[in-house]
C-alpha cells in the first residue's frame, strides 16, 4: 500500500486566526476563491508523493536524523503574495521571512535524504503558507482577481518559534483532501 506523504512545519493557533482573519478580510471583496481551511494551514517542505509503506521507517528517520542537527528557528509571515498558473488554480500565500537560511537547510538536507531512498524531490523550494486558491477562469480575469488581492494592505504577522517538522499523510477525495499526522520531529 502507498502513501500520499509530505513534511511541513505546522502554524501555530495564534498565527491560524490571524491568517483566517485575512481569509474573511479578503473574503469580503467577493472574489472567486476557496479557502484552505485553518486546519490545513501549513508550510510544506517536501512533498513525498506516494510512498511504499515499508519505506515509511525509513523516511521517519531520515527525518529524525535532520531535525537533530538543527536548533529552533523564527520565521514571520511577512508578504501577502500570489503565484498565477495558467492550467490550474492560482495561488495565495504568505512569504515568510526570518531565518530563511536554516528553513532552506532543513528543506535540502531532506530533499537529500529523501533522494537517497529513490523519492523524487523538486530542484526549487519557495516559502510559503497556501491561504486560498482562485477558481479557474479566463486568464484575464484571473490576473485582475490576483492584482485585486496584490493591492491590499497587508499587515506582516507576528513571528513564531519553529520547534518541529511534522510528516503528514494526505487522502484525496473528490473536490476535497485532508490531513493526518502521523510524526512530528523536534528540533534541538
Amino acid at each position: 500500500m502507498k502513501h500520499r506523504l509530505f513534511t511541513s512545519i505546522e502554524i501555530p493557533p495564534e498565527i491560524v486566526s490571524r491568517i483566517v482573519l485575512l481569509q474573511k478580510k479578503i473574503d469580503a471583496q467577493g472574489l472567486p476563491i476557496r479557502w484552505q481551511k485553518s486546519e490545513k494551514l501549513h508550510l510544506t517542505l517536501n512533498f513525498l508523493g506516494r510512498v511504499e509503506e515499508d519505506k515509511i521507517n525509513n523516511v521517519k528517520n531520515a527525518i529524525s536524523d535532520v531535525t537533530a542537527q538543527f536548533s529552533r528557528f523564527t520565521l514571520k509571515p511577512s508578504f501577502l503574495e500570489t503565484m498565477y498558473q495558467k492550467h490550474d488554480f492560482s495561488y495565495i500565500y504568505l512569504a515568510p521571512t526570518g531565518d530563511l537560511e536554516t528553513l532552506s537547510q532543513i528543506q535540502k538536507q531532506l530533499s537529500v535524504s529523501f533522494g537517497e531512498m529513490d523519492i523524487p524531490q523538486p530542484k526549487k523550494f519557495l516559502a510559503h503558507i497556501t491561504i486560498g486558491f482562485v477558481q479557474k477562469s479566463d486568464p484575464v480575469y484571473t490576473k485582475s482577481v490576483l492584482d485585486t488581492i496584490n493591492g491590499l494592505n497587508f499587515v506582516p504577522m507576528s513571528k513564531f518559534e519553529v520547534d518541529s517538522i511534522s510528516l503528514f499523510e494526505s487522502f484525496l477525495a473528490k473536490d476535497t483532501s485532508h490531513f493526518q499526522k502521523i510524526g512530528r520531529f523536534m528540533l534541538r
